[in-house]
């Protein structure tokens, strides 16, 4: 088919070879028939899915073009272990358009979605039977006002992007997450890591953790970086957050306005504290010295202190540490050509010598 609508009249199944331009429609309704399968298949066209309609997938999917599902229970089974990808220089993205629409891999495959791949709106991403594992290196992105868009096979793995933005819900609902990529929320998205237990959203190496809005449940960063705000802003933790000794908190100063010209952490629960905290001011904001900022507040306490603090343009701060909360002071803003190695080893004797008068308590 080259060009024009290829519309199901019977089964469609593709083997092998490629399908040029146009539209594949793919209408359960219309024809009552739920097996159709792409075997091996490189599509540069749209797919669309009715309601109810089964799509499978073996020996992997070259799509240079758009999936949309786009009734209801509208699925895309990848069955077995197999990638979905598109050819250099384009793009594969697949719409969710229903509350129950569904990416899954199926018969414990594992499905590796290339950096090429998008996968948007609501629905789910996840696995069917047991023993099965998505690995993303692509964008999955909620981003449907008012909906949810679950991510639920049995093992997890993101080197891309997870984002929610619009109002909208990402919900974690597998067993075990590793997350060496991206997190990010904006436009009021409420990422909700409820199901992964203690641990929570546990940032890796090289993994990171940014925007404005909520994530409900624990968040553990143990070797990656949290960054309230893509610009300044407020991330709220609904739930307790641990940072281990290779952890990073980015902290951005541009105002004196907590949560929108200078980054704010707000805890539900405990915050246990060590590794790094870097300090760095915007924009050419110069705050004036004994000016103090509080950047991060635990409602259910604090415990712990940060190892080490890494001062970007060389400012020297000192560090208060209270039992809900933490801020921190400016000392001085060097001059300049002033030694940077300097500045940091006298931030670090003033991080090991100023402790609030109600110091936290250390486990």
């Amino acid at each position: 088919n080259t060009g024009g609508m290829l519309q199901e009249i019977g089964a469609i199944d593709f083997v092998g070879g490629s399908v040029t331009g146009g539209t594949s429609y793919v209408d359960f309704n219309a024809t009552g028939n739920s097996n159709e399968f792409a075997d091996g298949v490189t599509l540069s066209a749209d797919l669309n899915l009715g309601g109810n309609q089964n799509f499978s997938i073996v020996n992997g999917l070259t799509l240079n073009g758009t999936a949309n599902l786009m009734g209801s229970s509208s699925t895309l089974n990848f069955d077995g272990t197999q990638s979905l990808a598109a050819n250099m220089g384009d793009t594969a993205t697949i719409n969710l358009d229903y509350s129950n629409a569904t990416v899954r891999v199926i018969n414990g495959g594992t499905l590796t979605l290339d950096s090429t791949v998008t996968v948007s709106g609501k629905g789910y991403v996840s696995g069917y039977g047991s023993g099965n594992t998505i690995h993303s290196a692509g964008l999955i992105h909620a981003n449907q006002s008012g909906g949810t868009l679950s991510i639920s096979p049995e093992n997890f793995t993101n080197t891309g992007t997870l984002r929610v933005s619009n109002g909208s819900n990402l919900r974690l609902d597998f067993s075990v997450l590793e997350n060496h990529g991206m997190v990010e929320i904006s436009g009021g998205g409420q990422l909700v890591a409820t199901s992964l237990g203690a641990t929570g959203l546990e940032n890796g190496l090289g993994g990171s953790l940014q925007g404005t809005g909520t994530v409900t449940g624990n968040v553990t960063n143990t070797a990656g970086t949290i960054s309230p705000g893509a610009s300044p802003g407020t991330l709220l933790i609904d739930g307790n957050y641990l940072q281990g000794s290779a952890g990073n908190l980015s902290i951005e100063l541009g105002g004196f306005e907590q949560g929108t010209e200078f980054d704010f952490l707000d805890i539900s629960g405990t915050a246990t504290l060590s590794g790094t905290l870097t300090i760095s001011l915007l924009d050419g904001f110069m705050p004036a010295t004994t000016d103090t900022f509080t950047f991060l507040k635990a409602d259910g306490g604090l415990f712990g202190t940060f190892d080490d603090v890494i001062n970007l343009d060389g400012s020297l701060w000192s560090i208060t540490y209270f039992p809900n909360q933490i801020g921190i002071t400016l000392i001085a803003i060097p001059e300049p050509g002033a030694c940077s190695l300097m500045a940091l080893g006298a931030l670090c004797l003033v991080l090991r010598q100023q402790r609030s008068l109600a110091p936290v308590s250390c486990r």
